[in-house]
């Protein structure tokens, strides 16, 4: 993979693991989150993407094996929004390895919901981009408590239309 194919806050290093893991499960890696709205702060934020399959109990067993993960390091979620229910299987790899990422397994037949979701609010005017860096800030040196944080965070995103819960089971 070339690297204008990834997020350009990605590094060379990640870039290499990346596009080896996209080869390795076989499916591209589609990206959302702080890495591409510019409010992306490295040793801060996490790198979230997904994966769609058609066996997501399989991708979950390659990722295992890509990163030698535990089994008991996926969680199940539930994601909806304005028509429809998604499930699927989330890891957030930072708890076992030395890696800041955060992966979203979810069945190819909820691609165009879950994508549509994770495409609304990427364009920030600068001011937000601000607004969500502060707020990162806040709460990573702890004056902002994780309640406070997700209740700031996700009332920016719901006053922006971009309604659904996400339920980790």
């Amino acid at each position: 993979m070339t690297r204008d194919l990834f997020p350009k806050n990605l590094t060379n290093e990640e870039i290499v693991e990346l596009s080896n893991l996209e080869d390795f499960i076989g499916t591209k890696l589609y990206f959302y989150g702080s890495i591409m709205r510019g409010d992306y702060l490295r040793h801060i934020s996490d790198i979230d993407f997904c994966v769609f399959t058609e066996n997501t109990y399989a991708m979950k067993q390659k990722i295992q094996l890509f990163f030698q993960l535990p089994d008991e390091s996926f969680k199940n979620i539930i994601r909806q929004d304005e028509s429809q229910l998604a499930y699927g299987t989330k890891i957030k790899c930072k708890k076992y390895i030395d890696r800041n990422y955060e992966i979203s397994i979810y069945e190819e037949k909820f691609k165009d919901t879950v994508l549509k979701d994770h495409n609304k609010g990427i364009i920030l005017s600068p001011l937000n981009i601000i607004f969500h860096i502060v707020l990162k800030i806040l709460y990573y040196f702890h004056i902002l408590n994780k309640k406070m944080y997700y209740n700031l965070k996700n009332g920016f995103y719901n006053k922006n239309k971009r309604n659904h819960m996400f339920v980790v089971i």
